[in-house]
């Protein structure tokens, strides 16, 4: 997220933001996806 502070347009700080909420869902998802096999698991 720290790229958003680099001197860009809107857009291009935008993009960063989008690209930044991809990344942190994703590992999210696979941390919610481990805790719940190991849940499973036990």
């Amino acid at each position: 997220m720290g790229m958003c502070l680099i001197p860009n347009p809107l857009w291009g700080r935008g993009v960063f933001l989008f690209c930044d909420v991809i990344v942190l869902a994703v590992g999210l998802l696979l941390v919610k996806t481990v805790d719940d096999a190991v849940d499973a698991e036990s």
